[in-house]
């Protein structure tokens, strides 16, 4: 079994394109990325969805700081959005834009 250790994935995308395995289960964006960065992406093809999950960035309630880092995240992005630098810093990784 393969966990989300760097090293492990990049393995496990190196058995796959060696056919030593059929198929991984992973993320899109980390699988992608990590495949990019392999120079293996056009190697693959996606197979399809067990079941997509949502990420989060989650700050504690029990930190003053939370509030302001949190509004200090939702406020860069809308702003590298608008900008289209968001779409930049993501092409870099060959991910899109989540919304």
């Amino acid at each position: 079994m393969l966990n989300g250790n760097y090293h492990l994935l990049s393995q496990g995308i190196k058995l796959l394109d060696r056919h030593r395995i059929d198929a991984m289960i992973e993320t899109d964006p980390v699988f992608w990325y990590t495949a990019n960065q392999l120079g293996l992406a056009d190697q693959f093809k996606f197979a399809g969805t067990v079941q997509r999950e949502k990420a989060y960035i989650a700050f504690s309630p029990a930190l003053k700081s939370s509030t302001v880092y949190a509004n200090l995240l939702s406020d860069g992005i809308k702003k590298l959005r608008a900008s289209g630098e968001l779409s930049t810093i993501l092409a870099k990784y060959g991910l899109k834009d989540w919304k």
